[in-house]
């Protein structure tokens, strides 16, 4: 657990103004700023639903910032790695040999051959990384099944705009939003076009996912913005659809395009193979975003076949490039040599010397789930989690230095200061270009809101200081 660091409103610091981060902090310190503002944040975060289940999704008041420069990294390093998983994609379609280090599944194996009609094999994605303090990018995974969080940065940006110290701050550092909702909604719009052909149709969308998952407040104002932009949509579970042979319908209704929240382990292990939404994709009835054929880049074994020496040739230099300087070493667990550092290695007497500076995560997760983190284990339970990965899909990956920040909150009624972990999450589009950024924030070394301990900020740029 971090220090926190505790500063009464009585006694603001002081700072100089040329430091965005610690002008905002001073300015919290003035008269009651701090309290008012979390008292608007408080009631905008129950006005729009920004809770994760019964949890309020944010508990600081100050948002993330970027610089241009490094939203400038962000994008560009990450719109090539999204082409090299591309290219991944491709190259495991056509060569069985090469699929078969994924580890997928039987019914996976069968989901692969369902033909999606548009162009992206998962227009909808999220890469999941940290700017470490040397400003060093790395991306640890990619969410390619269900990414969520889209409609949650938009109304989180909404929500910390209406705060008094974020009006009074932003007539020095303008502020730039980093919107999300608008890249979801081009991306579906994008595959339904590709998947209609000379249609001209205008979708009829639904947003699926169970009824009682935590994020369905997230669902709800993606619908607000889609319905803004023209474009009626309904919530529906899995359950309320039906397929007859023809048509995807939920009560009664027509669907043609599904913004498939749902992942696709829970649908089959509750409903199964012959699901309407399954058969209405092989029959090629419905668009689907992301396709129920996304299983490859999800896979947290994308990143270990991306980073592995041997498989650099299928790659063009510019993607080595980027495969070599923001991905971490990652391998799958199995009894092979391999290098490290540029020598080579037994890998499972590696991880097993070597724990404090590796993780071993399972093949097939989300939220965190089962994610052991070395050094923050004995040598005894780190033996039993290689021995248990030997016997699963898990891959280990090389420890990277998590970023940390000092965030203001109001408890209390009074205003503290501590730090906190921090991740940096651009969400990609159907044509391999970042929008938007999820901030989550956390006091423990998992960033993740789904694992606990985690909350969410709205990120923004800042330029230059405005001249007073």
């Amino acid at each position: 657990m971090m220090a926190t660091t505790v500063l009464r409103t009585t006694k603001p610091p002081m700072t100089p103004a040329d430091d965005p981060v610690k002008r905002y902090h001073a300015l919290l310190g003035h008269s009651t700023i701090a309290a008012d503002s979390w008292g608007v944040l408080s009631e905008e975060l129950k006005k729009h639903g920004l809770y994760f289940g019964t949890r309020p999704l944010c508990n600081v008041l100050r948002p993330r910032f970027l610089t241009a420069e490094q939203r400038r990294l962000i994008d560009s390093r990450s719109n090539i790695l999204a082409t090299a998983l591309r290219r991944m994609q491709e190259i495991a379609i056509a060569e069985p040999a090469i699929r078969s280090r994924f580890r997928l599944l039987d019914w996976e194996e069968e989901l692969l051959d369902i033909q999606t009609r548009f162009s992206h094999p998962c227009p909808i994605t999220r890469f999941d990384g940290f700017i470490a303090d040397d400003g060093r990018l790395r991306f640890t995974e990619i969410n390619a099944q269900s990414p969520a969080g889209a409609g949650f940065t938009d109304a989180m940006t909404n929500a910390f705009r209406k705060m008094p110290v974020m009006d009074i701050f932003s007539k020095t550092y303008p502020m730039v939003s980093l919107p999300t909702r608008s890249g979801v909604l081009a991306s579906l719009l994008s595959s339904y076009r590709d998947w209609a052909g000379n249609s001209h149709e205008p979708p009829r969308l639904a947003i699926v996912d169970w009824e009682e998952v935590p994020t369905r407040s997230d669902f709800v104002l993606l619908q607000e913005h889609f319905r803004e932009e023209g474009h009626p949509t309904r919530i529906l579970s899995p359950h309320d659809l039906e397929f007859d042979g023809r048509q995807l319908t939920a009560h009664g209704e027509p669907i043609t395009l599904v913004y498939r929240r749902v992942l696709m382990v829970e649908l089959i292990s509750q409903c199964g193979m012959n699901h309407p939404l399954i058969q209405a994709s092989r029959a090629g009835a419905v668009c689907v975003v992301n396709p129920i054929s996304c299983r490859l880049p999800g896979k947290k074994a994308s990143f270990a076949f991306l980073s592995d020496e041997e498989n650099g040739d299928w790659f063009t230099p510019v993607q080595r490039s980027a495969i070599r300087d923001n991905i971490p070493w990652t391998r799958f667990v199995e009894e092979r040599k391999t290098q490290y550092g540029g020598q080579v290695v037994d890998l499972i007497p590696f991880i097993i010397k070597n724990k404090d500076r590796l993780v071993l995560k399972p093949n097939d997760s989300y939220g965190g789930r089962a994610v052991v983190l070395g050094w923050m284990v004995d040598p005894a339970a780190w033996d039993a989690a290689v021995t248990a990965a030997l016997a699963e899909p898990y891959i280990v990956q090389e420890r990277i230095q998590l970023p940390t920040e000092i965030f203001p909150s109001w408890e209390n009624d009074m205003l503290l200061f501590a730090p906190r972990w921090l991740d940096t999450c651009p969400f990609m589009g159907a044509d391999d270009n970042a929008f938007g950024c999820l901030t989550r924030l956390s006091t423990l070394p998992l960033v993740n809101v789904t694992a606990g301990g985690g909350a969410m900020v709205p990120t923004m740029i800042f330029p230059p200081a405005s001249t007073p």
